[in-house]
């Protein structure tokens, strides 16, 4: 509730929805890293992720995405 007070994310964002994706994305790289992905491809995979769903949420224009995730 904080973020939408803030205005990061839009007022009909659907926070739960947010977090089950979130929790996709953890269990995701939970299982690459088990089976031997590397840190640096762990953390691109982890910064990209989060920079297309918080701006699929309307957090972050369009304009921010590549400095927000940046490619090495």
């Amino acid at each position: 509730a904080v973020a939408r007070e803030d205005v990061q994310f839009p007022p009909e964002t659907d926070v739960d929805a947010l977090a089950d994706v979130l929790a996709a994305l953890q269990h995701s790289l939970a299982l690459r890293a088990r089976a031997g992905t590397e840190q640096p491809e762990l953390e691109r995979i982890a910064r990209n992720s989060v920079a297309l769903i918080l701006r699929s949420a309307g957090a972050i224009p369009v304009s921010d995405y590549a400095t927000v995730a940046p490619n090495p």
